[in-house]
């Protein structure tokens, strides 16, 4: 048997460290590095990515880090949602992000048959749409936010503000599920306080357009429901019912700062960092099938400025049940 050198047995022994250090290395476990995909059918929804993102952070994901966003921002149309989805998908995200009734629907058709997760946020009525199950058990690969149930709320808070109110104008689309479900809901309590709901439907932005050029004289107020052609135009909406010294009713917050003048309705911004607690659950391993649909919290905000521009006393003890108040 032949015996190595000296040298030969110290290369021999570099070569065999350097080996077991490239072995070792390898098996050291890599940093977890999530991936997540995001659709939003609007803008106007952007504060439900912030809240979001927001909440991921507080529970340890840290952008650029362990975990990267894919976000090209709100697509606007309904055509352009299901390319979108499809770019989201090519880029091999753990976790799809979906951002309003239609962006969950599209999500799940183009994941179905998947193991791709999606979690929702927000969608007014998820069993109704079809995306889950039942709120309990989901079943299939979604679960998420639910931000319904406050229509009816809506109307009775402003008929609180302004009793005497007796009919209330309602844009209605009936192509958007949350518009369809919060105008049956409203309905419904139209009935018990006696109010007649005088509803123009507009399923295209051209529709809406004639809805607000012909507004009819008639109305005592405006509710805008969770419609999301509807909640595009607010402004147009606030400058008709500050014209004609009307009260508006919207749904959240940032209509609100637009000039209405009470919302009720979810913080969008908290309905994201809700989210980001069952995003971090599914990407930790839970199944969505498993984790039961959340419903967001409401919030009452008044705008005073609103009220006084428009000639309308609030009462003190509606004001004293306010979460919000814009002075």
């Amino acid at each position: 048997m032949r015996l190595l050198t000296l040298g030969q047995r110290h290369t021999l022994t570099v070569v065999l460290a350097a080996l077991v250090l490239a072995l070792a290395s390898a098996c050291q476990p890599k940093p977890d590095t999530a991936t997540i995909g995001v659709v939003n059918f609007t803008t106007r929804l952007s504060a439900v990515y912030d809240g979001f993102k927001t909440g991921m952070a507080e529970l340890g994901y840290v952008e650029g880090q362990n975990v990267q966003y894919v976000y090209s921002g709100g697509v606007g149309t309904t055509e352009a949602l299901d390319p979108e989805i499809q770019n989201i998908i090519a880029q091999d995200v753990d976790l799809v992000f979906a951002i309003t009734t239609p962006a969950t629907m599209k999500a799940q058709l183009a994941t179905s048959g998947t193991n791709l997760p999606v979690v929702f946020a927000p969608v007014n009525d998820p069993v109704a749409s079809g995306v889950v199950k039942s709120l309990s058990r989901p079943g299939g690969n979604l679960t998420g936010i639910r931000t319904g149930g406050f229509a009816s709320k809506e109307l009775e808070w402003l008929v609180s503000l302004a009793p005497n109110t007796r009919r209330v104008f309602v844009a209605h689309n009936p192509d958007d599920g949350s518009s369809v479900a919060g105008l049956v809901a409203s309905k419904e309590a139209a009935s018990k306080l006696n109010i007649e709901l005088v509803v123009h439907e507009a399923r295209t932005p051209v529709q809406m357009n004639l809805v607000l050029a012909n507004f009819p004289e008639d109305v005592d107020a405006i509710l805008v429901l969770p419609n999301n052609m509807a909640l595009d135009r607010i402004t147009d909406f606030v400058k008709v019912a500050q014209e004609r010294h009307l009260p508006l009713a919207s749904v959240s917050y940032a209509q609100l700062e637009a000039g209405a003048l009470m919302t009720y309705g979810p913080d969008f911004f908290q309905v994201g960092r809700q989210a980001a607690r069952l995003a971090d659950k599914v990407l930790k391993g839970t199944s969505p099938a498993d984790l039961p649909v959340e419903t967001s919290e409401f919030f009452l905000s008044i705008n005073l400025r609103t009220a006084q521009a428009i000639g309308l006393t609030i009462p003190d003890e509606v004001l004293q049940q306010a979460d919000r108040v814009i002075r």
